[in-house]
């Protein structure tokens, strides 16, 4: 989650348009994991997939691998 919720804080105040009312939950795996399916530029195969799954650290790990942090 720790991951999730750096990246998150990393590039909501860019998205701030599009989420703007939404209560963020940065310790809530769930609401992460489902954020990054939403925004990943992957297929919407793979983002349907993702947002079905149950399990919330399941879907942190299958997210996890299209996430790259920028260089320092």
């Amino acid at each position: 989650v720790i991951l999730g919720a750096t990246v998150w804080r990393e590039f909501l105040p860019e998205l701030d348009e599009v989420y703007r009312f939404v209560q963020a939950d940065f310790g809530s795996a769930a609401w992460i994991s489902a954020r990054l399916a939403e925004l990943l530029p992957v297929s919407l195969e793979d983002k349907q997939a993702w947002l079905e799954m149950d399990d919330p650290l399941e879907r942190l790990n299958a997210v996890a691998p299209f996430i790259r942090r920028p260089p320092h």
